[in-house]
């Protein structure tokens, strides 16, 4: 081999075009492995009268994903309070005083959390009209 020609079968230039490639080809392969999955699906092309019957029994969508919200932030404010805990050295009197001012922060936090999230699905709701 040449000694210049190391070089250029070397170059950053050739190093990136390389890389560019194969990082077309593996997001290539990765949208053509979801296309088939997400479009390929049943689900995809509609329900039949049967399953719209079904559906109708079923809680409807939105209720279900709310309960699984308030689920969500119930479990996150345990987390919060069992880390606040663990990083928190009270005494017996600290703890006394410290929990119930603790407990009406975090209520009054959902509070303000609880009027945020209303008005901001309030704007999503009127933001087609």
């Amino acid at each position: 081999m040449l000694p210049w020609a190391q070089f250029v079968l070397r170059s950053p230039a050739l190093d990136s075009t390389r890389r560019t490639n194969s990082v077309r080809k593996i997001t290539f392969a990765v949208l053509t492995f979801v296309g088939v999955c997400g479009f390929g699906s049943p689900k995809m092309f509609g329900q039949d009268k049967s399953s719209k019957a079904v559906a109708a029994d079923v809680i409807s969508s939105d209720t279900l994903m709310d309960q699984q919200f308030l689920l969500l932030r119930k479990d996150i404010r345990s987390i919060k309070k069992q880390v606040v805990a663990a990083n928190l050295t009270l005494t017996e009197n600290e703890a006394v005083k410290f929990w119930p001012v603790y407990e009406q922060y975090s209520a009054d936090l959902a509070e303000v959390t609880d009027t945020r999230i209303a008005l901001i699905e309030e704007c999503a709701d009127d933001y087609g009209t």
